[in-house]
This record gives C-alpha cells, sequence and structure tokens, in this order.
C-alpha cells in the first residue's frame, strides 16, 4: 500500500464515525434545541370561575398564567364547545366569555402569550337546569 493509499484510509477510518453521526443524527436521547418542552410539562392556566352557565351575557373569567408565557393576546376555545371568548384585560388577567351558544360540558381554552407559548385552561360549561 503507497502512502497516499495509507492516507486515504486513515482519513476514511477516521472519518467513519463523524458520517455515520451525520447519516444517522445523535439519537432519540439527545434533545434537539429545535424540540419544544416535553409533553409532561403542558402549561396549565388556572381559571376563576372554571365552571359557567349557559347564558345570553358574557362572563368575565379570571385566569392564571405563568410570567414566562408573557401578556396573553389570545384565548381560543375548543372549536366545538361554541363557547366565544371576547376581550381581554391583561392587566386584570381577565378574559370574556360567551356562552349562549356553548355546549355544555368540560372544555380546553388555549391561552396565547406574546411570547407564542401556550398554556390550557379548562372551563366547565353547564345547561340551565328547567326543573
Amino acid at each position: 500500500m503507497s502512502n497516499t493509499q495509507r492516507r486515504h484510509h486513515r482519513f476514511l477510518l477516521a472519518s467513519a464515525p463523524m458520517a455515520a453521526l451525520l447519516a444517522f443524527g445523535p439519537g432519540p436521547n439527545v434533545p434537539s434545541s429545535n424540540d419544544g418542552p416535553p409533553a409532561t410539562r403542558q402549561c396549565n392556566a388556572t381559571l376563576d370561575p372554571d365552571t359557567v352557565p349557559i347564558q345570553m351575557d358574557s362572563i368575565t373569567v379570571g385566569y392564571s398564567v405563568p410570567d414566562s408565557i408573557g401578556t396573553i393576546t389570545t384565548v381560543t376555545p375548543d372549536e366545538d364547545s361554541g363557547i366565544v371568548t371576547g376581550s381581554i384585560d391583561a392587566a386584570a388577567h381577565t378574559v370574556a366569555v360567551g356562552t349562549s351558544t356553548a355546549t355544555a360540558g368540560d372544555w380546553a381554552l388555549t391561552f396565547t402569550g406574546d411570547s407564542s407559548r401556550t398554556c390550557i385552561g379548562r372551563l366547565t360549561v353547564v345547561g340551565i337546569d328547567r326543573r
């Protein structure tokens, strides 16, 4: 084997682990810098009240979210809930919630902050008891 062939052979042997890393990635145990927070760390919003009736007038619901989410810019209810969200008062940590077209049940409200992070709050809508 000539010196040139030996150098090429050493280069191939030395670069094989790097080529494998590039081809197959770092493996499942190494988090990527593009990954979001793990699913086990879901951000939860606390609502007050967390149970509201179906009624014609809007209801002011208070919320509490971690500071890291930033100022709340949108509140989005589950699409099938029939809940309508109105004005958000970020200073008072309240959101206007309309339930006149809502369906009774337990529904998610997704709070999105100016940091683009989200937190989920659960709102229970109860029907009118007409006994």
